[in-house]
């Protein structure tokens, strides 16, 4: 049993060494060359009210070139994209930084630990069209809900498409006028019945709403009712 012990220890003793003999300071290894940027993406909770989908950008390694498909809508002014680059680099401007894309050329630059550096020029296409068709709400402007003071309005059911709009009792429903709310990723959608002309509510009324890239389409229904007394 002693030299069962004895045989354990010495066993424990050259692991240990082992595991200092094996580690190794990483100032021994020549500083990374490692200049790439794998990805740079726009994204609407960096550039709230302005980029309503993500937008991933497609990366030419070889010509140095990041191409952006963005719709003809943005305000280019200050765009903050997210980029990952590779390890021990340095990309100026940096990830998330404010940057107007309206200038002209536009390029970022990456540094490697080593001191060299590339240099990426972003290309923008503006051709992005959306593809989603969610109608958010439907409201009527010229009739106001007495408990609220502002205009009568119903937030959409996307589960089975259909809104409801309660008026007061008094309230003509053969002439109503509605307006539309899109989700922010159905910019630019289009209706078979577009709003700001007058619709007869007396019964439910249905309208086709189109995403803007012309691939979907939505049929919601929007009824009226009035509110009893």
């Amino acid at each position: 049993m002693k030299k069962l012990s004895i045989y354990l220890s010495t066993f424990l003793c050259l692991v240990f060494i082992g595991f200092g003999c094996g580690s190794e300071d990483l100032s021994d290894y020549p500083p990374s060359n490692m200049r790439s940027i794998v990805r740079f993406t726009l994204n609407p909770a960096q550039n709230g009210g302005n980029v309503f989908v993500q937008h991933i950008a497609t990366i030419d390694q070889s010509k140095k070139t990041i191409t952006l498909k963005l719709p003809s809508h943005l305000n280019l002014r200050e765009i903050r994209p997210e980029i990952v680059a590779a390890p021990w680099t340095s990309v100026t401007p940096k990830s998330l930084e404010a940057v107007d894309f309206s200038a002209g050329l536009i390029e970022y630059a990456v540094v490697a630990e080593s001191g060299k550096k590339a240099v990426y020029e972003v290309v923008l296409d503006m051709t992005y069209k959306y593809a989603a068709c969610q109608l958010y709400s439907v409201a009527i402007p010229a009739v106001t809900d007495p408990e609220t003071g502002e205009p009568v309005k119903a937030v959409c059911n996307e589960n089975n498409k259909t809104a409801t709009l309660v008026v007061p009792a008094n309230t003509d429903l053969t002439k109503l006028v509605p307006k539309f709310e899109l989700s922010p990723e159905s910019f630019n959608a289009s209706f078979d019945k577009p709003d700001g002309k007058a619709y007869d509510f007396t019964e439910p009324v249905q309208f086709i709403v189109t995403s803007e890239d012309g691939k979907k389409t939505a049929t919601y229904t929007v009824s009226v009712t009035t509110k009893q007394e």
